[in-house]
């Protein structure tokens, strides 16, 4: 087999159809759509749309990668920055989040509300994160130690009775 080959106007019936059923809420259908039309031409808005629909079907993951393949795009427009901070975030890239806020320069009121509210969204989301982590710890320790404190001895046999041991 050669070359797939891309029919006239592919591109944009693929990404109508990907907005006809995100519309509906099809966000599979959609998905499926979009990225095929992505296939074909990395477009800064078809990846926006992109990353919104994988935002809405929950895939937060595959959102941030593809959103990552565009970071100056999300980075350096004030209204993206808390789009892409979200991202950060809800995969637990915390580092990468603060680096985020520290490289930015607010320079107007838009610039510093967004800075405070990405800062804001990111303490909060953090000491959620440390509470369950220092939860799940403490249970883990719990765990080990019970395991460590329980009798491993060898199960004793009623006397006169044989135990047979097999191996499989």
């Amino acid at each position: 087999m050669g070359e797939l080959t891309a029919l006239p106007n592919q591109f944009e019936n693929l990404v109508r159809l990907g907005k006809v059923a995100l519309n509906q809420r099809q966000w599979p259908e959609a998905i499926a759509h979009l990225e095929a039309a992505y296939d074909l031409q990395q477009t800064t808005a078809l990846n926006l749309l992109l990353v919104s629909v994988l935002v809405a079907a929950g895939d937060n993951q595959r959102a941030l990668q593809l959103a990552f393949e565009k970071k100056d795009f999300y980075t350096n427009e004030t209204d993206l920055r808390l789009l892409y901070n979200g991202l950060l975030i809800k995969n637990q890239h915390f580092i990468a989040a603060n680096e985020l806020w520290s490289a930015v320069e607010a320079t107007d009121a838009f610039e510093q509300r967004t800075k405070q509210k990405g800062q804001a969204l990111l303490k909060t989301a953090e000491k959620a994160y440390q509470a369950t982590e220092q939860q799940a710890i403490k249970k883990r320790q719990e765990q080990l130690y019970n395991i460590t404190t329980g009798d491993f001895q060898e199960p004793t046999t009623p006397t006169g009775c044989s135990r047979i041991i097999t191996t499989s």
